[in-house]
């Protein structure tokens, strides 16, 4: 009896010291009171061999996800196509995961944020030339977007306003505005322009849809006499062609108000078309805009611009309706 009392303690022993070898690498030891010549020092208190995770889990799905690849398309399967141009304004309700956070957070960023810091830090996403019709073929090189970011040199072509209201004669009604210049934000960016390929596969019976590339939009403001706020409309900051993009906006978080752990990516949003919009353009014999876009005005405004992107998308869902017979 003894032998065998004997064996099991040590095959406990044995199995408490195997056991506490497969600790993962991220497991904190906590030394209780004070450490041994540090005196009170709180940062020697955590010994551990990485940095504590910010998470009960360690992420793996999202920082190595992949895109889902596009299907192949031939021409001869191509029954019917348009192509259409689509304003997606951030600060809307529905595109708010796109637009938040403006400053980051943890692992999230905003979208423009994702896009800015990949540009600025390396991530080459192509050439292309300096026309608004074509630029979303491929984008800028890296070089032009370290300058175009230059806080210094565009601060008078691209810079932020701080508008702070001013009772001049105190009568408590606001008499004036005092416009404050200050360094682009991330934040400015409001609004994306996407070029959208839509087109009936006959092959697969569907219709489908492509985007081929996005632009960032931000508005443009001068100032008059006084430091007067004007305001010019909004302007192009670049051009993104989206198939290049598509590798890095799938491993870049976005909010999911349903489920913290499940979250989606920015991929993830254009490929289920989780965003509102509104078409401002569609392939037609004069190449004119329906509402303002760069220099050209378009031919209607206001809530007659949008009435007609609705009309449009409606006759292309009754195009595809009218295909089937029931």
């Amino acid at each position: 009896m003894k032998n065998i009392f004997l064996i099991s303690l040590i095959v406990i022993a044995f199995n408490a010291s195997s056991f506490a070898n497969k600790f993962p690498p991220d497991t904190i030891k906590i030394t209780q009171g004070n450490t041994v010549g540090k005196g009170n020092d709180s940062t020697a208190i955590l010994d551990a061999p990485n940095p504590p995770l910010n998470n009960v889990w360690k992420k793996i799905n999202n920082p190595n996800s992949k895109i889902v690849p596009y299907t192949y398309q031939r021409e001869e399967d191509i029954m019917w196509s348009k192509r259409i141009w689509r304003e997606v304004l951030l600060t809307e309700k529905f595109n708010l995961p796109l637009y938040y956070p403006l400053v980051p957070v943890r692992d999230r960023k905003s979208f423009a944020q994702v896009i800015i810091d990949a540009i600025t830090k390396g991530y080459v996403l192509g050439q292309g030339e300096n026309k608004s019709d074509t630029l979303y073929l491929t984008a800028y090189t890296t070089e032009d977007y370290l300058q175009i970011f230059n806080r210094k040199m565009f601060m008078a072509q691209f810079t932020g306003i701080d508008s702070t209201p001013v009772d001049i004669d105190g009568d408590g009604v606001d008499d004036t505005t005092f416009v404050t210049p200050r360094d682009f934000k991330t934040e400015d960016i409001k609004k994306i322009r996407l070029v959208e390929q839509w087109f009936f596969d006959k092959e697969r019976s569907v219709m489908d849809v492509r985007t081929l590339g996005f632009c960032l939009i931000k508005d443009e403001y001068k100032y008059g006499a006084g430091g007067v706020q004007i305001y010019m409309g909004p302007k192009e900051v670049c051009w993104i062609y989206f198939a290049e993009a598509r590798p890095l906006l799938s491993q870049a978080e976005c909010y999911n108000a349903k489920n913290d752990g499940a979250r989606m990516s920015f991929d993830d949003i254009f490929w289920k078309r989780l965003f509102n919009g509104y078409i401002v353009k569609y392939e037609n014999a004069y190449d004119r805009p329906i509402s303002s876009m760069g220099q050209d005005q378009g031919y209607l405004k206001g809530l007659d611009a949008l009435l007609e992107g609705e009309k449009i998308k409606n006759e292309m869902i009754e195009f595809e309706h009218n295909l089937w017979e029931y």
